[in-house]
């Protein structure tokens, strides 16, 4: 595998972890069978250190929550003072490192208070012990507190409703599902991972069952998406389209988003599709192959070396079901210790990964679009798709597949302008409507009638384009105004809804829209914008000659007295009854350089068409009129 570019690599990535290693180093010194009893004593003298770490890790495997309480309480019960202390320590240690055993299981509560009516008759024992109530009430906590991200690029965000994954950047795309991914990821618990949970009993292991569906749902809905396709050139699209994204995601070192994409790529309704397959490019080949290379056991080299990412869930689950089917629970009659350390060296190694921090802001339209993701599952039915698009060599050609008839027949959504639930947003964009018909309407009654046509229509188009730059900027603006939002409300210790019109203010206002390219121009205070319609003629007029005049207020580059002119080659505005002068710039406000650029060259490619057009219409002109004149 090949140096990953920084290009989409937005995680903040560290050494390898020297703490975990050196932890897993200690373990060997722990592997000694012993009994519970033996187990018990080393417990109480040395729970804060590893052993303390790696007991709390597996104890599950030995004991359930009710015995150990029950143990430690019989010890309590008989031991001195120093003892005594000692288990009121481990017991702290315990609730530090596996709250969810007390707030999840009754009988050890039951106990826990118990053991609190026997020591409220101990005056001695009963300050410490209220301690640890004290903990267990405040929900007591030790996951550290993760700073916020720090977006260090500029998120694209569709214009509309994403409706196909052709709406929506590739590399956006990956990081979206890396942050939905990692939040699974994240929310993942030791005790789901332990006694193959997520088989025996999954309501034990909730979010290792998450993980796994989403995983299959993915996988599904890229093979829907490329096999509902019956356009050969489209497939050929899409397919070009999920190795871009599997390709960043490996580059993020999303794992498991990569062989989600992957594995559906290689799967049998999909890679039978030769003449499909045979059209993407070499680089899109070669991209895949380099993908398709990880599938199966080849992952785990890859994804052991990476200390940040989102792992493969499925390489650890296969692990840990191999040490718990290959290993004994016991060696002559007492706890095989050593089988615990491989189980937690294997645990640590996946959940060191909900360290990780991608930098990267939520875009609520797309993880929409992820979330609604409604594929099918079947596997013969995505075959029958395979087999309708490409028929097997020599053989008949099937008939559509029902299902697919269906789809077909449902047809692809429209894409839409996204509808914010802001109703200060659709306001404004209601009035920018406004402004933009009046404003067309203007321009096409005031448009000087000596002046060429298709010059208008030029004019025209070029100010309808600025507005719907205008309403891309404004939803873009809402969008990040509501994630903002959304986190806001979310992390509120009330329930109080926040009044989303206090942030309307954020937006700009009707007067002055942003467009492209801006012209301002001085007075007293500063520099102020142009209104629109006069910015977007300015613009054309600069566009036509950037050396010349043009008047405006009485006509689009009107020859009738009176308002202004500016002078482009003095970049001067000119009232044309007192003379008086003011500066004028034109400025490309949000656009980047290499935007600005690459519009001018569009708008000199047209202008020069343009130019031709009238060229050739007057020589028509001209040849008609000498025509007539000979008749």
């Amino acid at each position: 595998m090949g140096a990953i570019s920084g290009k989409y690599l937005f995680l903040k990535s560290s050494s390898k972890n020297q703490s975990l290693d050196s932890f897993f180093a200690s373990l060997d010194t722990f592997s000694q069978p012993l009994t519970k009893e033996q187990l018990l004593d080393k417990i109480i003298q040395d729970h804060e250190g590893d052993f303390g770490r790696f007991f709390f890790i597996t104890y599950l495997t030995i004991f359930t929550p009710k015995e150990f309480i029950e143990k430690l309480f019989e010890r309590y019960k008989g031991s001195p003072d120093n003892v005594k202390e000692e288990i009121i320590s481990l017991m702290s240690t315990w609730i530090s490192s596996c709250y969810h055993d007390f707030i999840s299981n009754s009988a050890v509560s039951s106990h826990f208070k118990e053991w609190g009516e026997w020591v409220n008759s101990n005056l001695s024992d009963k300050q410490s012990f209220n301690l640890l109530l004290q903990k267990i009430e405040a929900g007591y906590s030790v996951a550290p507190n993760k700073p916020p991200p720090k977006i260090s690029y500029v998120p694209v965000i569709p214009a509309h409703n994403p409706t196909t994954i052709l709406d929506i950047d590739a590399a956006e795309f990956a990081r979206q599902m890396t942050l939905q991914e990692f939040k699974l990821l994240s929310e993942l618990k030791i005790h789901e991972l332990l006694n193959q949970a997520w088989v025996k009993d999954k309501l034990m292991a909730p979010n290792v069952v998450k993980l796994t569906q989403r995983f299959n749902t993915i996988s599904a809905w890229v093979k829907t998406t490329i096999l509902s396709e019956t356009s050969k050139q489209k497939r050929v699209k899409l397919m070009a389209k999920f190795i871009d994204i599997a390709d960043i995601l490996l580059q993020m070192n999303n794992f498991n988003g990569m062989l989600e994409i992957t594995s559906a790529l290689d799967s049998n309704p999909i890679v039978r599709l030769n003449n499909t397959i045979g059209d993407l490019s070499v680089a899109k080949t070669k991209v895949w192959d380099n993908c398709r290379s990880l599938l199966g056991n080849k992952l785990k080299g890859p994804q052991s070396q990476a200390k940040n990412g989102v792992p493969f869930i499925g390489n650890y689950l296969t692990e840990l079901t191999q040490i718990d089917e290959g290993n004994k629970n016991e060696v002559d009659g007492k706890i095989n210790i050593k089988k615990r350390i491989l189980i937690t060296k294997c645990i640590c190694s996946l959940l060191n990964f909900q360290k990780s921090v991608f930098d990267f802001q939520p875009i609520i339209s797309i993880q929409s679009f992820i979330d609604k993701l409604k594929p099918i599952e079947n596997e013969d039915t995505l075959y029958a798709f395979s087999l309708y698009l490409e028929p097997r060599p020599g053989g008949p050609s099937p008939e559509m597949p029902e299902e697919l008839k269906r789809m077909r027949g449902r047809g692809e959504s429209r894409a839409v302008p996204v509808e914010s639930s802001s109703p200060w947003l659709k306001q404004h964009l209601d009035e920018i409507k406004k402004v933009r018909d009046a404003d067309i309407a203007k321009l096409t009654s005031s448009f000087d009638p000596d002046l060429p046509p298709q010059l208008q229509q030029f004019a025209i188009a070029h100010l309808d384009k600025q507005y719907a730059e205008t309403i891309k900027s404004f939803k873009q603006t809402s969008d990040e105004l509501e994630s903002l939002l959304k986190e806001k409300v979310a992390n509120a210790n009330s329930t109080k809804v926040e009044d989303t019109t206090a942030i309307s203010s954020a937006l700009p206002s009707g007067q002055y829209l942003p467009s492209a390219v801006e012209w301002v121009w001085l007075n007293d205070t500063g520099y102020v914008p142009f209104d629109s319609l006069t910015s977007t003629l300015l613009e054309v007029a600069w566009q036509g000659d950037n050396h010349g005049k043009c008047r405006l207020e009485h006509g689009v580059f009107g020859k009738s007295p009176g308002g202004y002119e500016i002078d482009f080659k003095s970049m001067e505005q000119i009232n044309l009854n007192t003379r008086f002068r003011r500066t004028v710039q034109r400025r490309v406000g949000w656009m980047s350089e290499k935007d600005h650029k690459r519009k001018l060259k569009e708008l000199e490619v047209r202008c020069k068409e343009l130019e031709e057009q009238i060229q050739k219409e007057a020589e028509r002109k001209k040849k008609g009129f000498f025509r007539r004149k000979k008749d």
